[in-house]
């Protein structure tokens, strides 16, 4: 890798972590004080709406943005196409959320959700004038800028939304920290930014971007049902309540997801599309950033899993209680995808966003065969079900993945393994210990399971396998700088 690259994906790398730890820490601290001031009802009802706006939300861009990270041929002329069709299209995704709001509440069964849409449906048209900028931020690596402005907006908005609900606002408050939230990081980049538009666009090479962007916008629109089926599959049949328990749970593991694995996810994309056109140092770097991921992601979430029952009731309140089974079933889920989330940075970066596709469709037959099936069986083998579903779909992304690296399956099991099985020695010694002392002082028996998760995953590393053992003390003694 050139030196000059090599330094901006280093660069990019530690700002974004800073934006993604920083952000997200400041999130998780607003979401605890929340947690104790909002009902599940509450949380459910905001929940059915945050869904409802991300999806429309994808229309408006159509992998665009993505599209302007990865061309090699990029001109204001170009820029200023993509950013007047996101704005044509936010208007029109606008009017259709708003005047559909009562329809959608009516038939997700929710009354009280139809203004909370209609107010929301703001976000839409606030977040559409920053993706232009957003893209052209992350191509040329500046995630100093997008992590200070992630972590002002994190916390102004989330100062607002829990004064809001300390006064009583109730899921209104959580409405508010969000169109707050989209406005701070919309006139973040606007203050600071790369270009600005005008009228001169040049609509042609906007499309020859469409043959990545649809298949990207595609990606992310599937994967977006694969993800979230789950969300309106709960709150249609089960309701707002079981909605809010479920979305505490899954928006616990989307953070810590987010801290753990996106900070290089987030730079993948950039630097595996400066690799494409070096098969061996793109592979090189695949099967590096695989290491890292099982080495230090893959046994935090094993951890987390093991101790949900401890987790939540601890940080979030009793009240929450029957959240730690949704949280505890996505961690597993989590430990795996912080490994196949590769596969399809890789394949982006190849060119190759339609096999993402093809594996985004098998997670979403599998999801729905599996929720279909348990549609109606309660909250937690619902949860068991989707999980499920999202995991049959691992193996056919990593055989993309690999096969078109053009790397061995044997390995690739032979690098993540060690972790692998010090991870599982990590949950049964983490799982005896929550059940034989669970009437026991919470904060005691979590503190009991870090200490004896920490001396079983490194001593068995150090026993089992000592090369990797050091690797991952060279890992922490160098801050996760590899080569």
């Amino acid at each position: 890798m050139p030196n000059s690259l090599s330094s901006k994906v280093s660069s990019g790398l530690l700002w974004s972590a800073v934006r993604s730890w920083g952000s997200r820490l400041s999130s998780l601290a607003v979401f605890l004080v929340l947690s104790r001031l909002l009902t599940p009802y509450e949380f459910g009802l905001f929940a059915a709406a945050t869904v409802i706006f991300l999806f429309f939300e994808l229309f408006v861009d159509q992998g665009l943005s993505d599209a302007l990270v990865q061309t090699n041929e990029l001109n204001d002329e170009l820029v200023n196409a993509v950013f007047w069709l996101n704005i044509v299209f936010s208007f029109i995704v606008f009017f259709t959320v708003y005047l559909s709001a009562p329809y959608l509440a009516q038939k997700m069964k929710m009354p009280d959700l139809s203004q909370i849409i209609r107010y929301g449906s703001l976000s839409i048209l606030i977040n559409s004038t920053a993706l232009c900028q957003q893209a052209l931020y992350r191509r040329e690596f500046k995630y100093k800028m997008l992590a200070v402005r992630s972590l002002i907006a994190s916390l102004v908005s989330g100062i607002f939304g829990c004064v809001f609900a300390f006064y009583g606002f109730g899921a209104y408050s959580l409405l508010i920290q969000f169109l707050i939230l989209s406005t701070i990081n919309a006139t973040y980049v606007w203050y600071y930014p790369i270009w600005r538009p005008t009228l001169h666009l040049d609509v042609k090479p906007a499309f020859k971007l469409l043959g990545f962007s649809i298949s990207v916008f595609l990606t992310k629109l599937l994967d977006f049902i694969s993800q979230k089926s789950i969300d309106i599959f709960i709150g249609y049949a089960l309701g707002a309540v079981s909605l809010g328990l479920y979305s505490v749970g899954a928006r616990l593991y989307l953070i810590l997801m987010q801290m753990l694995s996106s900070v290089v996810l987030d730079v993948a994309l950039s630097g595996f599309s400066r690799l494409s056109s070096q098969l061996d140092k793109l592979a090189s770097a695949y099967v590096s950033a695989l290491k890292i991921s099982s080495a230090v992601a893959f046994p935090i979430f094993v951890f987390l899993s093991a101790t949900a029952s401890l987790v939540i009731p601890l940080f979030f309140g009793d009240k929450w209680s029957e959240s730690s089974y949704v949280f505890s079933a996505l961690s597993l889920l989590g430990a795996v995808q912080v490994l196949q989330f590769y596969n399809g940075s890789c394949l982006n970066a190849l060119g190759k966003s339609n096999l993402t596709l093809v594996t985004v469709c098998f997670k979403i037959l599998f999801a729905f065969i599996s929720l279909f099936f348990f549609s109606s069986a309660g909250l937690e083998k619902l949860i068991m079900a989707f999980v499920i579903g999202q995991l049959l779909a691992a193996p056919i992304s990593f055989y993309f993945g690999l096969s078109r690296l053009k790397l061995k399956l044997l390995l690739v099991v032979k690098t993540i393994f060690p972790f692998m099985l010090a991870s599982a020695l990590m949950w049964l010694g983490c799982y005896f210990i929550v059940k034989h002392f669970e009437t026991t002082h919470k904060i005691l028996v979590l503190l009991l399971t870090m200490v004896t998760s920490f001396i079983i995953y490194f001593t068995s590393l150090f026993t089992l396998f000592n090369k990797d053992f050091h690797y991952l003390l060279f890992l922490l003694k160098n801050k996760f700088k590899v080569a």
